[in-house]
């Protein structure tokens, strides 16, 4: 289990963990689980808390929420998976917050990515120009409110660092990480 620094202002507000594992978490649920469980509990102890008899639960409209046993929300949280890799972004309660990683190196055909931009009604001027970084906003984005992808119409990139979505804007940041031999790049957004 590792902390990603960010360096900037975001960095006393959101903590980042991620493990990496041998084996492909992509087709091993039970692997992905507890491994997923393992960086929650491993970047909730970096902020302070003990997530034992806690739950992760996805709660439409306010994203990745952990509550205790009593049902109450302690913290906001959001997970994203990239090849052996299991990231977690954790936040005050307060917050809605949203992540992706997607290795830096991944190739996009252009039929894919026009696809992509087409049907999911990407918008706006300000939009990134890599298909890498353009995506792992809108997954940031959607993570923030709990919905999946198959909810992401209309999402408008409305300056460099922001977005609107589903009535709400989002503040977004870009960072770009060497982990072990690997380079990936991480969206995080965060609900204005």
């Amino acid at each position: 289990m590792n902390i990603i620094e960010i360096d900037d202002d975001w960095n006393s507000i959101i903590t980042i963990a991620y493990s990496k594992k041998e084996v492909p978490l992509k087709n091993n649920e039970i692997v992905k689980e507890k491994n997923r469980e393992l960086t929650l509990k491993f970047a909730a102890k970096q902020i302070g808390l003990n997530l034992k008899d806690s739950k992760y639960e996805i709660i439409k409209g306010e994203g990745g929420k952990i509550k205790d046993k009593e049902g109450k929300i302690i913290a906001s949280a959001s997970i994203s998976y990239s090849d052996n890799f299991c990231f977690v972004a954790i936040a005050p309660k307060e917050y809605s917050i949203g992540i992706d990683v997607e290795n830096a190196d991944r190739i996009i055909e252009k039929e894919i990515y026009n696809y992509i931009l087409n049907n999911f009604e990407i918008k706006g001027k300000n939009r990134p120009n890599d298909f890498i970084t353009t995506w792992n906003i809108v997954e940031a984005v959607t993570k923030c409110l709990g919905h999946g992808l198959q909810n992401t119409k209309n999402i408008e990139f409305i300056e460099k660092n922001l977005c609107k979505f589903k009535g709400a804007r989002f503040s977004v940041k870009n960072y770009e990480k060497q982990i072990s031999s690997q380079k990936f790049k991480i969206a995080i957004a965060k609900k204005c």
